[in-house]
């Protein structure tokens, strides 16, 4: 549904995650790696752009300026090792668009992450892009 500007509104997509909960063992933060080519067309091709979750508590917030930028980069890597972001027993991937978001609702996920597991709330919101 966020993929849909609103007629005559011209308006992106904020998305926030804020961690809930996460075992004491958790290497923080965590980090959220977005393709960079969801912020910019002349992105290169695997670059990332990356979100920091310092503590339980904080979030996180992804700014689109142009939501169907998502197409075919929905799938974001989260990470608890910032310092080895490729290692695979630290990371977890999140599809955002299969999660079928509505603008408002906050959605609670449980997510595993290596061998943890975190919870985080994810809140769409709409990004008014007309508001000085």
């Amino acid at each position: 549904d966020f993929l849909r500007p609103r007629a005559g509104m011209p308006c992106g997509i904020s998305l926030r995650f804020t961690l809930a909960a996460a075992p004491p063992g958790l290497e923080l933060p965590l980090v959220i790696y977005v393709p960079s080519s969801c912020f910019s067309s002349y992105a290169q091709e695997h670059a990332e752009a990356s979100f920091c979750i310092s503590h339980i508590g904080d979030c996180a917030e992804v700014c689109l300026m142009d939501p169907s930028k998502l197409l075919g980069r929905s799938l974001w890597r989260l990470s608890a090792n910032f310092s080895s972001p490729d290692s695979a027993e630290s990371q977890s991937f999140l599809d955002v668009l299969s999660l079928k978001l509505h603008l408002g609702d906050e959605r609670v996920l449980t997510m595993p992450l290596g061998d943890h597991a975190i919870v985080l709330r994810l809140l769409p919101s709409t990004l008014r892009l007309d508001v000085p």
